[in-house]
């Protein structure tokens, strides 16, 4: 069956087989010798058609992705949300739209989350300490800050070699015990985060999905939940080290804003905070040791109008740099994965 061609506009004078080879239609580097995270890949040919061209070499783009773990699309012409949704469709056709994490932007696209700009946002895999997560995340900048804003990734399969063995093993013996407080005026309400007003429903989701929870009051609402810290990858089989760890220990918040939450909250209290899954504490020098070697072995680069970057999010994860707005950058996601597929690591 003949294949559409990945062109705009064909002249009739051409040869009617076109060369689908994705060498002849675009050229790929890495950005640094020093690292093969995100391979780039740009159109070598004029007018291509990026989403014909992606739908027709799915195959190449899935094995690209299992050995770089992120693919950084540049050049070709997303120059808006609409492009974007339909430039992630044409590779990952389920695309998510019930994500409840990330702002709505339009269809199947989501706003970045709304961290303030001077912050930055540690490494995680998206959704890692939940029952289910985005195998594929795709990020669109339409504008660039005007300083910083990179999107550091790292490669989980790196960080898992680069962990002692024995804290290898504890963590992948242990799992993880992620803590939410849902405490009135201090984060998000249960309300808000279940989309709710009736505890039955939110009691109902939680047997479901294997979530402990305790109400504490009318209004405030504490749960936990089991998650994998070290996975293996369903396609590659790699062991990967795949968890929220700094986005939930308390060591990770700014020292400020520790301190005031445990003159409020006992540690247990607090909105949010991760153990071993048998709720051994997890070392505040361990975080710190997980935190530096993630700054260490990160790629970084500046966004430019109209990339896309697709990550693997089981092979890597991914923060945000400090910046000066204004800044615009879109998220997608598919493929959803539960735990119960996972096998063990």
């Amino acid at each position: 069956m003949k294949r559409p061609s990945p062109f705009k506009k064909i002249k009739k004078s051409q040869p009617k087989k076109v060369n689908l080879d994705q060498e002849s239609l675009t050229r790929t580097r890495t950005l640094s010798p020093e690292s093969s995270l995100p391979l780039v890949i740009e159109p070598a040919v004029a007018d291509l058609d990026g989403v014909q061209w992606l739908a027709n070499n799915r195959d190449f783009v899935e094995d690209r992705l299992a050995v770089h773990g992120a693919l950084l699309f540049r050049g070709f012409r997303v120059e808006s949300t609409g492009d974007f949704e339909r430039f992630a469709g044409a590779i990952c056709e389920d695309l998510y739209g019930e994500y409840g994490d990330l702002p709505p932007e339009s269809g199947k696209v989501y706003g970045v989350t709304p961290y303030p700009p001077e912050g930055v946002i540690l490494f995680h895999n998206e959704s890692s300490h939940m029952h289910r997560w985005p195998m594929k995340q795709f990020f669109f900048c339409l504008r660039p800050a005007q300083s910083g804003g990179a999107t550091p990734i790292v490669d989980c399969r790196e960080l898992y070699l680069s962990l002692d063995p024995a804290e290898r093993d504890k963590f992948e013996r242990k799992q993880l015990r992620y803590v939410r407080n849902f405490i009135k005026g201090v984060d998000v309400s249960w309300r808000d985060f279940f989309k709710t007003e009736r505890r039955e429903e939110v009691e109902a989701y939680c047997a479901r999905h294997g979530i402990a929870y305790q109400w504490k009051n009318e209004d405030d609402l504490a749960t936990h939940q089991i998650a994998p810290a070290v996975v293996r990858h369903p396609k590659t089989g790699e062991p990967a080290f795949f968890n929220q760890i700094q986005l939930h220990h308390v060591s990770c918040l700014d020292d400020d804003v520790r301190r005031a939450l445990l003159r409020e909250f006992d540690e247990d209290d607090l909105p949010r905070n991760v153990y071993y899954g048998d709720g051994e504490p997890i070392a505040d020098e361990l975080v710190r040791k997980i935190e530096g070697l993630c700054w260490e072995r990160a790629a970084s680069f500046p966004w430019q109008s109209g990339d896309v970057l697709m990550v693997d999010n089981m092979l890597v994860c991914h923060g945000r740099k400090a910046y000066t707005p204004p800044r615009k950058m879109y998220v997608a996601m598919g493929q959803i994965m539960s735990q119960r597929e996972l096998t063990p690591a």
